[in-house]
């Protein structure tokens, strides 16, 4: 017979399997290019990120790979602490299955979103974002910004009204913070975890009549 503790922690991390599968597939990739050089990681950014070029010539399937193939070799604790914010708010808040397809999907929109956001800047002329459109975009970073974006939307609405203002602040923060090319894509996954929360996401939960685990009052709740 398990300890009360220990059934809790077990209930815990089974509520939060999606978020620990995620860490455990970044950490491994990260594990498993720790050696590389920056060259070596280079050329496999090129065969297995996305850029314009993969978009134009139908190569989808580095979405796939660009996801969690992060943009330096080795394991990146930044990153892993960004995703798991991320992830494990929008888990508790909606459930595995939701949190993942809106946060994997996030990151593929986003990425596609930013290829042709690149592409239409460089059209004006600028000769930083032309080069920008053949750097290869890998990373997780965009999936844990569609799981902030889509978890803020499932907040009780008084909370909403702080957490919203915030979220704008700090996506349009990102463009003074980081290059242009990751504020690009932070902002559509943003944006799109947004959208799902509120459009699809919310009334699911609030038709399902689920409650908030920490509260225990439904979603749409003042």
């Amino acid at each position: 017979m398990l300890p009360d503790w220990l059934h809790g922690l077990w209930g815990l991390l089974w509520r939060i399997k999606g978020t620990i599968a995620i860490q455990v597939v970044i950490i491994t990739i990260g594990v498993l290019t720790l050696d590389l050089s920056q060259r070596e990681h280079g050329n496999l950014l090129d065969h297995l990120g996305f850029d314009y070029d993969a978009l134009t010539n139908w190569r989808f399937w580095h979405l796939l790979t660009g996801t969690w193939l992060q943009s330096s070799p080795g394991i990146a604790w930044s990153m892993i602490a960004l995703v798991f914010g991320g992830t494990v708010a929008l888990e508790l808040l909606a459930g595995t299955g939701p949190m993942l397809v809106t946060c994997i999907t996030g990151d593929w929109i986003a990425t596609l979103l930013t290829a042709m956001t690149l592409r239409v800047l460089a059209e004006f002329g600028d000769a930083s974002v032309s080069a920008l459109l053949n750097t290869p975009d890998a990373g997780t970073s965009a999936l844990a910004h569609a799981g902030y974006g889509a978890a803020v939307m499932l907040l009780p609405r008084r909370w909403l009204k702080v957490a919203l203002p915030l979220l704008i602040v700090l996506t349009g923060v990102q463009f003074v913070l980081v290059s242009l090319a990751p504020a690009i894509v932070h902002c559509w996954a943003a944006c799109y975890g947004a959208l799902a929360g509120w459009f699809v996401l919310r009334p699911r939960l609030e038709g399902a009549g689920e409650s908030r685990p920490d509260t225990g009052r439904l979603v749409g709740t003042p």
